[in-house]
């Protein structure tokens, strides 16, 4: 075989090998590069604004979410878009948002999260809460432990 012939057979198999990788690694920088964190700030229906930095895993989406006008900050193993605020009141003393399950005010003190540890602190929250729980099965079955450990007391 002839030096000429060894050469090109060389270079047809560093090509059968160097091609499929070459699309290997396109495609795995494709994916990760697709899986990368999106930031959005978010207006809601009563004119909030929100920050919003999603993260995406290979099969799942999570989000931090952030208020503009105060230091709170919530984790949710969700993704949050627009359609996830729903307004359950607005006052001027009082604005009070469902968020994907989890309840969000202003008091005019910037907002923060409605838990078990600060429900009996906020009873005009609870009293929002209570006359919207029942517009949704899913807002009854996440907010259900909430509302009896106020009303148990």
């Amino acid at each position: 075989m002839s030096a000429k012939a060894k050469k090109t057979i060389l270079i047809v198999c560093l090509c059968i090998l160097l091609i499929p990788l070459a699309f290997y690694v396109f495609i795995h920088l494709l994916f990760l590069w697709s899986m990368s964190d999106d930031n959005e700030t978010i207006k809601t229906q009563y004119g909030d604004k929100f920050k919003v930095r999603r993260s995406y895993t290979f099969s799942e989406v999570a989000s931090d979410l952030y208020s503009t006008n105060s230091d709170m900050h919530i984790w949710i193993e969700l993704g949050i878009y627009k359609d996830s605020f729903k307004g359950l009141a607005h006052t001027d003393d009082l604005t009070v948002y469902n968020v994907i399950g989890i309840v969000i005010f202003d008091d005019g003190d910037g907002f923060e999260e409605l838990t078990e540890d600060n429900i009996d602190d906020n009873p005009d929250v609870a009293e929002v809460l209570k006359e919207n729980i029942m517009s949704e099965n899913g807002s009854f079955k996440s907010f259900l432990c909430l509302l009896l450990r106020k009303i148990s007391k």
